[in-house]
């Protein structure tokens, strides 16, 4: 049975006079955040480098003649002032009340701990269990948490589900949301890769079918083996969050701000939003994130989650947030108690976790999604994993490196690209696997040079780096134009693609299985979606 939240009051004993307040509160933070030192205070501008003594006046100064010569009876030795006596009584008083601060401090902080660990929702998962006596990763401490958004509304009142617009009657949970979020605290490295929804996968003894059905066929144990197959990554956590922990988590910070540049009316997830900055509460955040309103269906639905997680991470590390150090407990707290790990999920890689959504309000989190393009399989729509662009992606990853920049959806759009096509099925994945991360490429007729492998891009202006996002997308390289070519001054990038075929060559020369082209599957037009 689930553990019950806690109140939101529960931390009140925390918020008496007798919480302790160490250089103030932030250094409540530094020591619940890792990779943080509380600050310090610099006396060095008042301490005498002769007497090491506030003020330059120590008990042992003679006479205050600043250096001059000692009176004749300097040997003889003074009694100590009252003034001093007292100096001495303060400076042990505040070191003594520092001590014992931070020895609360710690208490207070372990016990927090004990009560997170204590509140998580576990369960058993074989193939986290069977992945934990394997080979070290590539960077040593490297990990790979996956995290699962699951649509169960379990928790919910029939009124609250109507109110939600969460849909009719539910079979088993699937997962709308999958990331994987990659640490590596070596280099203070944090990767996040979304995978779309509908994106078709091999379910380890079950066959071809949408990653999303994992959850409902084999529950959280087949999810992990289907992206550790999928991606050649080794999954070392597992954490999944319901329709009710995502509602607790946004009222716990009290609601999101977003930005839009257009309205957002989606009767399907309940959104009804005008365009421009606004707060958001938790019935309008779900509705916002659950969205797949527009022509690219569920990578709208991606782009909106990521700016849903940047504007979250600001709202927790914010000034309002930091200070008051009893909310920024209780914050935690509810998080974590509305959580299901695996058994092995400890406080400390929390802690990690905890570390890298703080990254996402800086930017200093990658962040990518898995690269498709539009097909269907048994008559079903699907998107299909772009081989040579998931095995770049992929591999980066294992072997520790960045994954690339690929700008943001503003600039995506705004971006011009054309396309030089090549003949088959493989120029139209290449521009459904460009429209769907944002890009709007434009005929450019025929490559004027023979293209001898699934793309290459070449460079227009270079700033932006528009054809570098591009490649790092599509698993390719950058190179200048071929001799002889012109292209207009507006012209960011333009792609050639090879003919069909050389997408299969390319993915057996990165010595992985060719899934390119699961059975059944028959690309489809990306813009009739």
């Amino acid at each position: 049975m689930r553990p019950r939240l806690l109140p939101a009051g529960a931390l009140s004993r925390f918020r008496g006079p007798a919480t302790p307040r160490l250089f103030g509160n932030r250094a409540w933070v530094d020591m619940l955040l890792p990779g943080r030192q509380p600050p310090m205070r610099d006396h060095s501008a008042t301490l005498d480098p002769r007497t090491d003594c506030v003020g330059g006046r120590g008990s042992h100064e003679i006479d205050g003649s600043d250096g001059a010569e000692p009176p004749a009876d300097a040997g003889e030795v003074r009694r100590p002032t009252r003034r001093h006596g007292r100096l001495r009584l303060v400076l042990l008083g505040t070191v003594a009340g520092l001590v014992l601060a931070t020895a609360l401090a710690v208490v207070v902080l372990r016990s927090a701990e004990r009560r997170i660990a204590a509140g998580i929702e576990r369960r058993a998962i074989e193939a986290v269990e069977e992945g934990r006596g394997e080979a070290a990763a590539a960077v040593p401490g490297t990990r790979n948490f996956l995290v699962a958004g699951s649509d169960s509304r379990e928790g919910l009142t029939p009124e609250q589900q109507e109110r939600l617009v969460t849909g009719g009657p539910q079979g088993p949970p699937r997962t709308d949301t999958i990331l994987l979020v990659q640490l590596r605290p070596a280099d203070a490295h944090a990767a996040m890769v979304s995978f779309p929804r509908d994106l078709l996968v091999d379910l380890p003894g079950t066959g071809p079918s949408r990653i999303n059905s994992a959850v409902a066929v084999g529950g959280p144990d087949l999810l992990v083996r289907t992206v550790e197959s999928l991606s050649g990554l080794q999954i070392d956590h597992y954490i999944e969050v319901s329709i009710p922990a995502f509602l607790t988590v946004v009222d716990t910070v009290g609601g999101v701000e977003v930005c839009l540049d257009q309205p957002l009316h989606d009767p399907k997830s309940g959104a009804d939003l005008p365009a421009g900055c606004q707060h958001l509460d938790p019935v309008e955040s779900l509705a916002y994130v659950r969205s797949r309103e527009g022509a690219r269906g569920d990578f709208h639905r991606i782009d909106r989650q990521q700016r849903f997680l940047h504007a979250l991470a600001d709202e927790v590390v914010s000034a309002r947030t930091l200070a008051d150090v009893p909310r920024l407990l209780d914050i935690v707290e509810r998080v974590t108690h509305s959580l299901t790990t695996d058994e092995w999920l400890g406080v400390a890689e929390l802690r990690g976790l905890a570390q890298a959504f703080r990254g996402f309000g800086t930017g200093d989190v990658e962040t990518a999604t898995v690269p498709a393009y539009a097909g269907s399989h048994h008559g079903r729509s699907v998107v299909v994993p772009y081989e040579p662009g998931v095995a770049a992606l992929f591999q980066r990853l294992a072997s520790g490196s960045p994954i690339g920049e690929r700008g943001h959806p503003e600039q995506r759009r705004a971006a011009d690209v054309l396309l030089w096509t090549g003949r088959g099925a493989n120029a139209a994945q290449v521009e459904s696997v460009l429209f769907f991360a944002g890009f709007h490429p434009q005929p450019g007729g025929m490559a004027p040079v023979p293209v001898n492998r699934h793309a290459i891009v070449y460079s227009g202006r270079d700033d932006p780096p528009v054809a570098a996002w591009i490649a790092n997308i599509l698993g390719t390289e950058v190179r200048p134009l071929p001799t002889g070519a012109e292209l207009g001054e507006d012209v960011d990038a333009v792609v050639a693609v090879g003919a069909e075929g050389d997408s299969a060559a390319h993915v057996a020369d990165a010595g992985r299985p060719d899934r390119a082209s699961p059975p059944g599957v028959r690309p489809t037009c990306v813009r009739c979606r």
